[in-house]
C-alpha cells in the first residue's frame, strides 16, 4: 500500500453486491469520522439481501439493460459533489 499525500482528503467508495445494509453504512460514517471522504450508494433503491441468488437478481436487470453505467455515474457524481463541499468548506476557513 502506499499514499499520496495531497491537501484533499482520501476517498473511500462501498458498492456492495449485497446492496447498501447497516454495515456499510456504519463503516463509511467510522470512515469520514477519521477524515475520509465516505460514499455508500444505494444502487438497489433499498433492496439488500445476505443471499447470492437474490443479489444477481438485484443487479443483473441493469446489466442486461445497459444501465449500470447510470449507476457508476451517479457515484462518479456523488464524489465530484463531496469533493466540491469539501473544498468550499475548507477555502471559506482558509
Amino acid at each position: 500500500m502506499f499514499s499520496i499525500h495531497t491537501h484533499t482528503p482520501p476517498t473511500h467508495t462501498r458498492l456492495q453486491f449485497f446492496g447498501l445494509r447497516e454495515r456499510e453504512v456504519e463503516l463509511c460514517k467510522e470512515l469520514a469520522q477519521r477524515g475520509f471522504i465516505a460514499i455508500a450508494p444505494d444502487t438497489y433503491g433499498g433492496q439488500t439481501t445476505g443471499f447470492v441468488p437474490r443479489a444477481i437478481s438485484l443487479v443483473l436487470p441493469a446489466v442486461i439493460q445497459g444501465r449500470w453505467d447510470q449507476h457508476l455515474r451517479a457515484v462518479d457524481s456523488a464524489v465530484a459533489f463531496a469533493l466540491v463541499k469539501f473544498w468550499k468548506r475548507h477555502s471559506a476557513l482558509a
